[in-house]
């Protein structure tokens, strides 16, 4: 698992790392999320990938905005644990990890 701080951050690990999947959140310190999946969208090594949004409001205005865009899903917070499994294993399955005997 990637984690970044703010967008700039996120923006730069994701170019770096290829993660497979996008966990983003609506607000950040230095952007909004819609700008920053805007920037996700505009490179080719991220262009593809899946991203969950999650915000803290769930406003007709907020779920408008988002249904616009390229997103895989759009979760409001809190979100439980396994909603947000639920939700990332529709755009893309988790691997089992083993476990040591």
């Amino acid at each position: 698992m990637l984690r970044a701080l703010n967008g700039s951050q996120g923006l730069s690990t994701a170019v770096e790392k290829k993660p497979e999947r996008i966990i983003l959140d609506m607000y950040l310190p230095d952007q909004d999320g819609i700008q920053l999946l805007g920037r996700l969208r505009a490179h080719p090594t991220t262009a593809k990938v899946p991203v969950l949004m999650l915000s803290g409001t769930g406003s007709p205005a907020i779920r408008r905005q988002i249904s616009r865009l390229e997103v895989a899903g759009f979760l409001t917070k809190p979100v439980s644990f396994p909603d947000l499994l639920q939700h990332i294993e529709k755009f893309v399955p988790l691997r089992e990890f083993a476990r040591p005997a």
